[in-house]
């Protein structure tokens, strides 16, 4: 009979399994098996004349090095330009990103300006509380995106069950190395899990790079959230549905930097569990059904992995030191 260090070790590689084999394979193959999307309701901004106004937001921190590439492919974006604007917002900038700014202005964009460093989600704030867009779209600074991106966006919120559109990101690599070829295969399976998502239902997350919010659904957003995580949940909160949209291509350079990647992703899960425990009514399975099991699946579990990992690692070291 298998000791109790037996069953604990072959528990948490049974969670480990789930989390990032059974459970992607198992959506994928739904979504694949429904291959059906609901029928795009034609009563909201069905034809390009009722298209919603969208304000276009970039938070900006000491960018000069990309700034002006982010500037010119925003003005390259084809929508009616009498229904978008583009608010740019340096966040303390203290390099010459704000002067590279300000030679853009003539050309229609907005700039604010913060006096002292704040952090992204603050820097997203401020541009809300000026934004008259019913439309969000929210993009990094070291991004592109493609010049119909924002009409393949919006044109997804047709569906009135759907309050938020995420693009898909498609990770450019510059330099040849083996962090940047992780990160890509990373970012591809997660953008198929996420789409296998939004195709049975809902995906719990999108692209901080780049997506779209209703501004009635969008909530406000301390410092510490991160916002594409904690602006999906606000909308399921709401009974409304996240999906990505493969046609809005978001273009994200890649880092070699192994330490700057690891600090990213430590970030990334802070905030989350943050905004997780915020919505943690969600994770009840009796309240949010489907949804709850896709966040326990999808995020819960695969912040647990490093834990479940070092509990493997001890029970299968102790239940080998016993059987001796």
């Amino acid at each position: 009979m298998m000791p109790m260090w037996g069953f604990i070790s072959l528990f948490c590689l049974i969670l480990i399994l789930y989390t990032y084999i059974v459970y992607p394979s198992f959506v994928i193959g739904l979504s694949r098996w429904r291959n059906s999307r609901k029928r795009i309701s034609q009563e909201a901004w069905g034809d390009e004349p009722m298209l919603p106004y969208v304000s276009f937001i970039v938070a900006v921190y000491n960018e000069e090095k990309s700034i002006e590439a982010k500037v010119q492919n925003c003005l390259q974006i084809e929508y009616p330009g009498n229904l978008i604007e583009f608010i740019f917002v340096s966040d303390g900038s203290t390099d010459g990103t704000n002067e590279i700014l300000e030679k853009y202005l003539c050309r229609g964009i907005r700039v604010l300006y913060l006096p002292k460093r704040a952090g992204k989600t603050a820097a997203q704030e401020a541009a809300v509380e000026h934004a008259k867009g019913e439309v969000l779209v929210f993009s990094d600074a070291s991004t592109l995106v493609e010049p119909r991106s924002v009409l393949a966006l919006v044109r997804r919120l047709q569906d009135r069950s759907v309050g938020l559109v995420a693009g898909e990101d498609e990770w450019r690599n510059t330099v040849h190395h083996s962090a940047v070829e992780g990160q890509s295969l990373y970012v591809r399976y997660e953008m198929a899990i996420r789409k296998a998502e939004s195709e049975i239902g809902t995906a719990t997350a999108s692209s901080g790079c780049f997506y779209a919010v209703r501004r009635t659904l969008r909530p406000s957003l301390d410092a510490s959230l991160i916002d594409d995580f904690a602006t999906p949940l606000a909308v399921i909160e709401k009974g409304f549905r996240v999906v990505t949209e493969p046609n809005a291509k978001c273009y994200v350079p890649m880092t070699a930097s192994e330490h700057r990647e690891f600090g990213r992703k430590v970030r990334i899960v802070a905030g989350g569990v943050y905004a997780m425990w915020r919505y943690r009514k969600l994770l009840n399975p009796l309240r949010s059904g489907v949804v709850a099991w896709q966040l326990w699946s999808h995020k819960v579990l695969r912040w647990a992995v490093p834990f479940l990992a070092l509990v493997m690692f001890v029970s299968s070291f102790l239940w080998a030191v016993g059987s001796k």
